[in-house]
């Protein structure tokens, strides 16, 4: 067995553990590792498990069961990559979204047979009437907006299979927040994430979800916005449900035509 530490005598209450990178040109395969009081918290780049700017590198790139427990910030963290493997891993007790699409343009990604438990917002969890919800800006203390809503799956480009998930907890398991265009080192790109549509959805559950909402909660969240107030600004995230065709994407073709889907929000 692997172990991968941050030190437990002061990590928890700096917030400051370890991290793993994997960048351009280079290769990650873990398998069988254990990590614990890794991450640095709303520091960026700094997670358990980061692909960072592999791009079509990441096709020979694999995380499999592996295990991240009390994360100090994010566990599995995919970032302007494409085609990495993200299969049988298990996240437990994490701070902001456990399982993460960074900035919107990854895709062709699979996450199969994960599970994410006890996932944490960092703030003060979003509320608000649902349809509206809180404009909430980035700052020193909310690195990423959207973590007043964390979940264990974020989710902000559809175009990646997701097979056999599960999530408990959180103030979403699922979430899919809508990018009109992508953030951070992409934010000039032309083009619309939440346009995408979904490439494969089956077997994934959800449960427990929704305790730090007090309006309602959701096991899977369809809405949010995330997008920088000016270029090269600061991030703002509307909690509040936004405009996108929430329907087709998820469905599959081989079901009756009459099959129903509760508890998409």
């Amino acid at each position: 067995r692997v172990l991968l530490q941050g030190n437990p005598s002061d990590s928890i209450a700096s917030g400051f553990g370890g991290h793993v990178m994997v960048r351009l040109n280079g290769t990650g395969r873990f398998s069988g590792v254990q990590s614990t009081y890794m991450g640095q918290t709303n520091v960026l780049a700094r997670y358990p498990y980061h692909f960072h700017l592999m791009y079509d590198g990441g096709r020979n790139s694999f995380i499999r069961d592996c295990s991240c427990k009390n994360a100090l910030f994010r566990c599995i963290t995919v970032h302007g990559t494409y085609n990495v493997d993200v299969s049988r891993n298990v996240n437990f007790n994490t701070i902001g979204h456990s399982y993460y699409l960074e900035d919107g343009v990854e895709e062709n990604n699979t996450f199969a047979y994960n599970l994410a438990v006890h996932t944490q917002i960092i703030g003060t969890p979003a509320s608000g009437e649902p349809q509206a919800g809180v404009t909430v800006r980035q700052g020193p203390g909310l690195t990423q907006p959207s973590d007043i809503a964390a979940s264990g799956f974020y989710v902000s480009n559809s175009m990646n299979s997701y097979i056999g998930n599960a999530a408990s907890g959180g103030w979403a398991g699922f979430a899919f927040p809508n990018f009109y265009y992508p953030i951070g080192a992409h934010q000039s790109w032309q083009m619309d994430p939440s346009a995408r549509p979904l490439k494969l959805w089956d077997g994934n559950t959800a449960h427990s979800a929704g305790y730090y909402w007090g309006a309602s909660g959701n096991c899977i969240y369809i809405g949010g916005n995330l997008r920088h107030e000016s270029p090269g600004g600061p991030l703002v995230y509307i909690s509040g449900r936004k405009n996108r065709n929430t329907r087709w994407p998820f469905i599959p073709t081989d079901v009756p035509s009459n099959a129903t889907w509760p508890g998409l929000g």
